[in-house]
């Protein structure tokens, strides 16, 4: 059990003849698959399996495994490995959920390192929505509070609308546990300029797609 992360799971470890972990596994009490990872060192061959065909291992092991894979995929270079690092974000009803995905790392060898899987509960969407109109207003009055008013500006760079995990950062009034559930939430990337941006690069702002409400940010 992980007070923590509020989760709890089954953990199996493989060991070889020495007594030496040379595997981890992590399953769901349902059975589920949460995490694998092999513990022995990676080889090194000459010449390392392609990015193409790192996605193809990568996707027939997730799929092995029953792991979701539905959502935008992402390649890139594992420095630690020298191998790759497949992941595909997930979405719910076509909307991102902020975090959430299907890892996979692959061998330079085209073997498979580990594979995980990370999800949140989401609330119910709410009955009506906010527009980005709505939400922008909402976002410029946060943005002047900390920026115009001390001298500096401001720019919104983005908006989307994204399924968010809430917290209590810039006094929003929300729990700080890690393990909320998500909701459904305008994300605002408020970029300052002026003296501001001296010491802030980027501001993330989550705005309630329902009830405009604030629930934190980064």
């Amino acid at each position: 059990k992980d007070p923590f992360q509020h989760a709890e799971y089954d953990e199996v470890d493989e060991l070889d003849a020495g007594g030496n972990p040379i595997s981890l596994t992590q399953f769901e009490t349902s059975g589920r698959l949460r995490v694998a990872v092999r513990l022995d060192r990676s080889s090194r061959p000459a010449t390392r399996i392609t990015s193409d065909s790192a996605s193809q291992v990568a996707q027939q092991g997730a799929v092995s495994a029953g792991l979701p894979i539905g959502g935008p995929r992402h390649i890139d270079t594992d420095v630690a490995t020298d191998g790759w690092t497949v992941r595909w974000d997930r979405t719910q009803d076509g909307i991102a959920v902020r975090g959430d995905e299907t890892r996979v790392q692959v061998r330079p060898d085209g073997s498979i390192q580990s594979l995980a899987r990370i999800e949140h509960q989401l609330a119910a969407g709410p009955a009506q929505h906010i527009d980005i109109g709505k939400a922008r207003q909402i976002v410029d009055r946060q943005a002047e509070k900390w920026f115009t008013t001390a001298g500096s500006g401001y720019s919104v760079d983005k908006m989307d609308v994204e399924w968010v995990a809430p917290n209590d950062n810039f006094q929003s009034g929300q729990s700080a546990d890690p393990q909320q559930t998500y909701r459904l939430a305008w994300v605002a990337n408020a970029k300052p300029s002026g003296p501001a941006a001296e010491h802030t690069w980027l501001v993330t702002v989550y705005i309630d797609a329902g009830d405009g409400s604030l629930l934190g940010g980064d």
